[in-house]
């Protein structure tokens, strides 16, 4: 948010004609940043005033020449904000409050200290609802659980995360968890959807722009990468970007400098960044669609987040957790899930996951009129529950990457694409291995039925299951 501030006269006196007072409001889910003059970010507690100014003592202080040493304090339950008497004033919303008297500061306010400029906005990001709240307690799971334990360790660190798995499995609520793990919890966490704009909006969302670098550029806009200075930024979908966006990518994540669109100037910020895609990226890197070194720089610490099909205990946790979640917030009453219903839940293969899960819950809720979730009322008809295995495995398209298709990249890219290819994790080589098992399950024991489901050739299918030890199942022989 880039806000203007209003032409101000040290020798004026402007009565104050804010609006009356909001309704009361929670101070620890608001906090007040400096958008423009400054670099700063200071929650709002109840118990604790904040003195603003140019002295060392203040909690935020303000580096601007116009601003007095003890300027002004926030403080009181709504919050309140107090002029100490300065000499040019402080404005909120663009009206100069009289001093040492105290006005209201609710979401959305703008404080004008001299050529600082600050906003005060919800807490949003970093509060935790009763299912993130949940992602830790009720993962049973061995392979869910270490990779919630994965997340944490590296969100001490400054290192680039990068999270892999199919749509729905909750990479954006693990990226939120690095955040609130990591000392920058108190600054900002922004998001992007890379596949959400086109090229030609995306590289000024992320960079930001100069008046006039552009048509319709009318005033200068700063990109995510500096809105999130000593923060994090979430590049969701970080597969879908052009080549040229991921080239000036690597050059922040190497050089940590942003240069806005139309800048002569480059800006050196510290955002940490954490990416997520549901793509193979090496699969992407052999088709000449991502760039290796790109990849080299967001994998600092890789973490494979397993399909929901794959932990079936964490099934009934999550639901039951969706459940009070939503009653909750639609003042609704609890259903009671009949067993038939909870059988349902545990034997469906989930092809969207955890969001999936949490969709069906939430409408079975909003339409309950029985007080009781039977199987009947958890699905819509065009979508009858099946206990079949996925129809297209996103990481099974690394064996798409065949010698021919290596034999026609450059020589570094095709050892890169080998190397890692040999190397692939052990959860993830788990995460092959069930999949394979459950489509011979849903086909029967068919292989070649079994390879189609799984969007692979029979001969690709056989080499699975030799590499993995899978007794291959014997045709049954006429009598």
């Amino acid at each position: 948010m880039r806000v203007t501030p209003v032409p101000q006269n040290s020798s004026t006196t402007t009565t104050n004609t804010l609006a009356p007072p909001a309704p009361e409001v929670s101070r620890g889910s608001l906090r007040i940043v400096a958008v423009r003059g400054a670099q700063f970010c200071r929650p709002l507690h109840a118990d604790k005033a904040l003195l603003i100014g140019r002295c060392e003592a203040a909690d935020v202080q303000v580096p601007c020449t116009l601003a007095s040493r003890k300027h002004a304090r926030i403080r009181g339950r709504l919050p309140m904000i107090e002029d100490l008497g300065s000499a040019n004033g402080t404005y909120v919303n663009g009206v100069r409050i009289v001093s040492h008297s105290e006005v209201p500061l609710v979401a959305g306010s703008v404080v004008t200290i001299g050529t600082v400029t600050l906003v005060v906005e919800e807490c949003t990001e970093l509060a935790e609802t009763e299912a993130d709240k949940a992602a830790g307690s009720v993962a049973t799971d061995p392979g869910m659980r270490a990779v919630i334990e994965t997340v944490r360790a590296a969100a001490r660190s400054s290192l680039t995360v990068l999270l892999l798995g199919e749509t729905g499995v909750g990479k954006e609520r693990l990226a939120a968890l690095v955040h609130r793990h990591s000392p920058r919890a108190q600054r900002r966490f922004l998001q992007l959807n890379c596949a959400a704009l086109p090229d030609s909006l995306l590289e000024a969302e992320l960079f930001g722009h100069e008046r006039g670098a552009f048509t319709g550029a009318v005033a200068a806009r700063v990109g995510l990468l500096e809105a999130a200075n000593g923060g994090t930024l979430f590049l969701d979908e970080v597969g879908e970007m052009t080549l040229a966006g991921q080239a000036k990518l690597l050059r922040f994540l190497e050089s940590g400098e942003v240069q806005r669109l139309g800048a002569v100037d480059s800006r050196v910020m510290d955002t940490r960044v954490v990416a997520a895609t549901n793509r193979c990226l090496l699969t992407q890197i052999a088709r000449g669609e991502f760039r290796a070194d790109l990849y080299y720089r967001l994998a600092g610490v890789v973490v494979t987040v397993p399909p929901l099909r794959n932990r079936r205990t964490d099934i009934r946790a999550l639901a039951s957790v969706f459940l009070n979640e939503t009653a909750a917030r639609e003042g609704l009453p609890v259903p009671i899930v009949t067993e038939e219903a909870w059988t349902v839940l545990n034997t469906y293969a989930w092809p969207g996951n955890v969001r999936e899960l949490r969709s069906v819950i939430q409408r079975a809720v909003v339409l309950c009129r029985t007080g009781r979730l039977s199987p009947e009322s958890l699905f819509a008809p065009e979508a009858a529950p099946s206990s079949g295995a996925p129809t297209s495995p996103c990481f099974l398209e690394v064996e798409a990457v065949t010698s021919k298709t290596l034999s026609m990249l450059p020589p570094r890219i095709s050892e890169f694409v080998k190397g890692v290819a040999s190397q692939l994790p052990d959860s993830l080589a788990a995460l092959e291995r069930k999949q394979i098992e459950d489509a011979l399950v849903a086909c029967g024991g068919n292989q070649s039925r079994a390879a189609e489901l799984l969007g692979i050739t029979r001969r690709m299918l056989v080499t699975r299951l030799d590499k993995y030890g899978i007794v291959r199942p014997r045709k049954s022989r006429a009598r």
